[in-house]
């Protein structure tokens, strides 16, 4: 008596189907790995001040703008020590027009708030061209801002 894995009473397919349905997994691989839309995206990493000193804590957020023209997905990074690298803690971005969102702390842990209080009421915004490369791209938040 032959004993079949459970899941091939699920799914009865004769040798050449299984072999075809192999064969179109393995096709659509590279697709697969290209993403949605196989968008091209790029790191970035750079320096955020305010007040003319590093930004101890927080994120970055790089939106494509749709008012631009530039659709796609969101990219992120946490910066740290005033330095943020999509490739360490993060996600590339695509290149073009995006509008960017800092949120900053203060960085000294209180509690749940690990990394501290923020440093302006409101996240400050900005628009920026991202070349369609990998890129270091810099951002002075100015020393008014309080959001």
């Amino acid at each position: 008596m032959r004993i079949r894995p459970a899941f091939a009473m699920l799914w009865p397919m004769t040798r050449m189907s299984r072999t075809a349905v192999a064969v179109l997994a393995f096709a659509m691989l590279p697709a697969a790995m290209l993403g949605c839309g196989g968008q091209k995206v790029y790191n970035l990493s750079g320096t955020v001040t305010f007040q003319g000193r590093p930004v101890p804590a927080g994120q970055i957020v790089f939106e494509p703008d749709a008012s631009a023209g530039n659709i796609g997905q969101a990219a992120f990074a946490k910066i740290k020590d005033g330095r943020y690298d999509t490739r360490i803690d993060g996600s590339g971005a695509l290149g073009g027009p995006h509008l960017v969102r800092i949120h900053g702390r203060d960085g000294i842990p209180r509690g749940e708030l690990l990394n501290g209080l923020p440093l302006f009421r409101r996240d400050y915004e900005t628009k920026v061209d991202l070349p369609k490369a990998d890129a270091k791209q810099d951002f002075e938040v100015p020393a008014d801002w309080r959001g």
